[in-house]
C-alpha cells in the first residue's frame, strides 16, 4: 500500500464576511494591511489579512502627492480594481507568472472614499460608494468624518447594501482643518 501523500498546502482560510469581523470585537484582533496594485493584493490575501485597504493614501505613496486631498474617485477605482484583481489570482510554479482562479479571495476589500467624493451630498456619497462596489469590486467602503451629510451618506450606502467603516484617529483628509497631520479621537466616545 502507497502511503498517502500529505499536502505542503495550508488549507483555505474562510471567506472574510462584515458580520464575522463585528463578533470579533473585544476579542480577536482584526489584521488589517493596506495595498494598491494587484501584487499587493494578492500577496496580502494570500497572507490571511483579514481586510485589505486600498488607502486614498496611494496618493503619497504612490502617486507623488504630498497629502491625500489630490487623490480622486478614478484613482480610487482603478486602484482598487487592481487590489481585486490581485486577489483573484494565485501564485503558480512560475516566478512572476498568475494564474486566474474564480474567488480566490478571503479577505474583505475595504476602499476609502476619497477627499470631495462625499462631503458635499449624501446622493454623491453613495454614487460614489456605488461606484468603489461595483467598477472597483470593494465589498465595503470607508470614510472620514461624521457631520450631518456624512452621518447621511452612511446610512443611505448602508440602506443600499454597503458596508461602511468610519476612520477614527489620523484624519488624513482634515490636514487644512487641523493644520496638519494630527491624531484625532484618541478616547471614547
Amino acid at each position: 500500500m502507497i502511503p498517502e501523500k500529505k499536502s505542503s498546502v495550508p488549507p483555505v482560510p474562510p471567506v472574510v464576511r462584515v458580520p464575522p469581523l463585528m463578533s470579533r470585537k473585544g476579542k480577536t484582533p482584526v489584521v488589517m494591511i493596506t495595498a494598491y496594485d494587484a501584487v499587493q493584493g494578492r500577496v496580502a490575501d494570500g497572507a490571511g489579512s483579514d481586510v485589505i485597504l486600498v488607502g486614498d493614501s496611494v496618493g503619497m505613496t504612490t502617486l507623488g502627492y504630498d497629502s491625500t486631498l489630490p487623490v480622486t474617485l478614478d484613482d480610487m477605482v482603478r486602484h482598487t480594481k487592481a487590489v481585486w484583481r490581485g486577489q483573484q489570482a494565485r501564485l503558480s510554479d512560475a516566478p512572476g507568472d498568475f494564474e486566474r482562479e474564480r474567488g480566490g479571495r478571503n479577505a474583505l476589500l475595504l476602499a476609502d472614499l476619497p477627499f470631495g467624493a462625499y462631503g458635499a451630498d449624501a446622493a454623491e456619497g453613495v454614487r460614489a460608494g456605488m461606484r468603489l462596489v461595483q467598477e472597483g469590486g470593494a465589498q465595503s467602503v470607508k470614510v472620514e468624518g461624521a457631520n450631518d451629510i456624512i452621518r447621511e451618506t452612511i446610512r443611505r450606502l448602508v440602506d443600499c447594501g454597503v458596508p461602511v467603516m468610519g476612520h477614527l484617529g489620523l484624519t488624513p483628509q482634515s490636514i487644512h482643518r487641523f493644520g496638519g497631520f494630527k491624531a484625532q479621537g484618541k478616547t471614547n466616545a
